[in-house]
């Protein structure tokens, strides 16, 4: 009787990652480059899911930085000054961490994920900049699992009492 002239429900799915509390077990600073379009809005989306995250777009890499955000786009390495290759190579070579974002969305300057093997100056591909696995960034109602995505990919974990919940669960079907 509660949902009586409800043309739709919500389906909620026991342990969907858009409901469940994250957190980092220790500080996040990001490095976003400057030459990187479109990259600060992914830092702000992603801190404004997470608000303890930090991000700087300040060149050369700060020596706090955990992570380099790299945003994957039509526009990517395109700039003529090299400038993205080279923060990109310094964090290689510093063993930074990546967190490669693949936008998806055509109208934001989405392109196949094979692209950037065209794109990515050939050093940098083989000093294994794509060596961790990019998260698909999506628009309009998958973005909420995007996000999800994107902070576990920067070490973000359930809190420990979804954990249980979840496998609990899942262990009683």
């Amino acid at each position: 009787p509660a949902y009586f002239g409800r043309a739709s429900l919500p389906l909620v799915l026991p342990c969907d990652v858009r409901h469940q509390s994250l957190h980092f077990q220790s500080a996040v600073k990001l490095h976003v480059s400057r030459a990187n379009p479109g990259a600060a809005n992914v830092a702000v989306e992603l801190q404004r899911e997470q608000p303890s995250i930090e991000w700087c777009d300040a060149a050369p890499l700060d020596a706090g930085t955990t992570h380099f955000l790299l945003y994957l786009n039509s526009q990517t390495f395109m700039d003529d000054k090299g400038q993205l290759a080279a923060e990109v190579a310094q964090a290689l070579a510093a063993g930074t961490p990546f967190c490669l974002v693949h936008e998806n969305d055509a109208e934001a300057g989405g392109v196949p994920f094979s692209t950037f093997f065209d794109q990515t100056p050939a050093h940098l591909i083989t000093s294994g900049i794509f060596s961790s696995l990019a998260v698909a960034w999506h628009s309009g109602q998958y973005r909420a699992v995007s996000l999800r995505l994107a902070l576990a990919s920067l070490g973000a974990q359930l809190e420990r009492k979804n954990r249980i919940d979840c496998v609990v669960q899942c262990m009683s079907r």
